[in-house]
């Protein structure tokens, strides 16, 4: 990540657009970079890994890589996931409470969901500086916070944050392939459409693996510290619908 910055903010030279320079910039490094790729035959999944898992979720594929088989949700406390991982089962009335949670978990150090490549940790200590930021869709739900799921159609928003760790856990009656984000707080959108923020303030959340979008570059702002304006492949500023944190 900061080496595509300093490669990126040398070719930011508009100071009344500086994000569609950005911008600009940014899809020229992209096409150059895939280029590149396609040149020496490399692809995003790595087929040969031993330790992979293909996994089949609805429409959606994903690949697990570089799956590590002795995780646990001890292993994890630091991050809660004992606790966010409860909430997540209670959202969609899956559990009543954590007698039937099996404490081991299945966590891969890189997954890929549609094509795009997501890192996560490996443990509490190591992969700190490889994690994915990331764009998200979740369902917004007004019943959320009181750990149930409204029987109306939930609103889907779209949500910035690290992918913390990517995992597959097992209940009694059903295998969930799961991701731990630190979700942003303080994302909010410019006159423009484009979502900026300092991601200092977020809280942890577990949600469905296939609810991430694409990994995102954080542009940091020339005349501010710690404000970072967030771009993406294909992102259409004015149709950014941008969810609040504290409404999962």
């Amino acid at each position: 990540m900061e080496r595509n910055i300093g490669r990126l903010k040398p070719r930011i030279k508009s100071r009344s657009n500086p994000f569609q320079n950005a911008f600009n910039a940014l899809h020229l490094l992209q096409a150059s970079s895939y280029f590149s790729r396609l040149q020496r035959g490399e692809t995003t999944a790595e087929v040969n890994d031993p330790n992979s898992l293909t996994i089949s979720i609805e429409d959606t594929v994903v690949k697990f890589l570089k799956v590590d088989t002795s995780g646990t949700l001890e292993k994890y406390s630091g991050y809660d996931l004992k606790k966010e991982l409860l909430a997540y089962y209670l959202r969609y009335k899956i559990l009543a409470d954590e007698s039937d949670m099996d404490q081991r978990i299945l966590v891969c150090r890189k997954a890929e969901v549609r094509g795009h490549t997501f890192i996560g940790k490996k443990d509490e200590e190591g992969a700190g500086k490889e994690e994915t930021f990331a764009k998200m869709t979740l369902p917004v739900d007004t019943n959320a916070l009181r750990g149930t799921r409204s029987k109306t159609e939930n609103n889907w928003k779209e949500f910035f944050g690290r992918t913390i760790l990517l995992f597959q856990h097992t209940t009694s009656t059903v295998t969930k392939t799961l991701c731990l984000v630190h979700i942003c707080t303080d994302t909010k959108l410019l006159n423009s459409g484009v979502p900026y923020g300092s991601g200092l303030g977020c809280r942890y959340y577990v949600t469905d693996i296939t609810h991430l979008d694409c990994a995102v570059l954080k542009l940091p702002c020339l005349h501010r510290d710690n404000k970072y304006y967030y771009t993406y492949q294909g992102i259409i500023p004015n149709e950014i619908k941008l969810g609040e944190a504290g409404k999962i």
